[in-house]
């Protein structure tokens, strides 16, 4: 049986060898979706290693006057604070505003960075849980965006009931969406990179 370790391994290992010219067709597509769906209140993330650089799609909705979110780090979870500049490095190497003071707000959507997802549609991360504590305390319901730049998919389920539960997943060759039913449906499901067994033993005989 695949675990997280395993799938998170793997992942990891394909995105080294992913190139990042890519994220520039991501950002337009993320833009794209934004305004379709017309969110107005979005959390973002400030990226880092090998996560999507949004950096230009935070630009551009700063500058369109959209109300723009990021993460400020605290212990083992983070709260929710408005992008103001001058942006500093915290402990971690992550760009974060400095600390307000915010009541919560409502936002329409959480664009999320991982690794890939599973069967259920729940992210795997890079390993942290941040998110996974987050999301819980957010008020009313949002639309969750997963990016990837490598499109890692399990046909098993290997998510815990705490996981984070998408409602689409961005990657440069395919876009999937969690339909109303549970089930998931892919514009290229072809593209999809399922993480199997046989590349687990392989990377253990490695000695990854």
């Amino acid at each position: 049986m695949i675990t997280k370790q395993d799938f998170r391994r793997a992942a990891k290992a394909r995105l080294d060898k992913r190139p990042h010219f890519a994220d520039k067709r991501l950002n337009a597509a993320l833009l794209g979706y934004i305004k379709r769906r017309r969110f107005y209140n979005i959390l973002l993330y400030m990226p880092f290693g090998n996560e999507v650089d949004i950096s230009p799609l935070i630009f551009t909705l700063r500058k369109r006057k959209y109300r723009i979110f990021i993460p400020y780090i605290q212990e083992l979870s983070f709260k929710m604070i408005p992008l103001r500049m001058p942006l500093r490095k915290n402990a971690f190497g992550i760009y974060e505003s400095n600390n307000s003071i915010l009541s919560l707000i409502k936002v329409d959507a959480v664009i999320i960075p991982v690794l890939g997802i599973d069967k259920n549609f729940k992210r795997i991360g890079f390993g942290k849980g941040m998110y996974d504590r987050f999301i819980p305390s957010l008020k009313g319901k949002a639309h969750i965006i997963f990016v990837a730049r490598s499109p890692n998919y399990i046909s098993s389920v290997i998510t815990q009931h705490y996981d984070v539960r998408g409602d689409c997943f961005f990657t440069p060759s395919a876009l999937c969406v969690r339909k109303h039913n549970g089930s998931m449906v892919c514009d290229r499901k072809y593209n999809l990179w399922h993480i199997s067994r046989r590349e687990r033993v392989s990377y253990h005989q490695k000695g990854i």
